[in-house]
């Protein structure tokens, strides 16, 4: 089975998708330091602090959407569809391996073992 790869280097999808992740981790956390001060009570103005969460989750909503479509196109440039990736270079190879034994099987008069 031959496995497909999607390329690497510097602005391949794979690294992109590598630095949204980075981008997307980070905002998880600093949502998760607002919720914090916002329990703690720390945050003194309910409207900066509703206002800095609006913006955060449209950021993290924005990160997502953007995620799932840089995993898309990454799965598209490898030739991925519905989860598989078919090799039609080791298939055609495959196919004309076995055509060769029928041949083969047939000019002996005999059935190969």
């Amino acid at each position: 089975m031959v496995m497909i790869y999607t390329e690497t280097g510097a602005g391949s999808s794979e690294q992109v998708l590598s630095e949204a992740q980075k981008q997307f981790h980070r905002a998880t956390r600093a949502l998760d330091q607002l919720v914090d001060q916002l329990d703690d009570g720390e945050l003194g103005n309910a409207s900066e602090a509703q206002r800095l969460l609006r913006d955060l989750k449209g950021a993290l909503s924005l990160a997502i959407s953007e995620r799932e479509r840089l995993e898309k196109q990454q799965r598209e440039n490898a030739g991925i569809v519905n989860g598989y990736a078919i090799d039609f270079d080791a298939a055609r190879h495959e196919i004309g391996r076995r055509l060769a034994c029928l041949r083969a099987a047939g000019s002996s008069g005999r059935v190969s073992e």
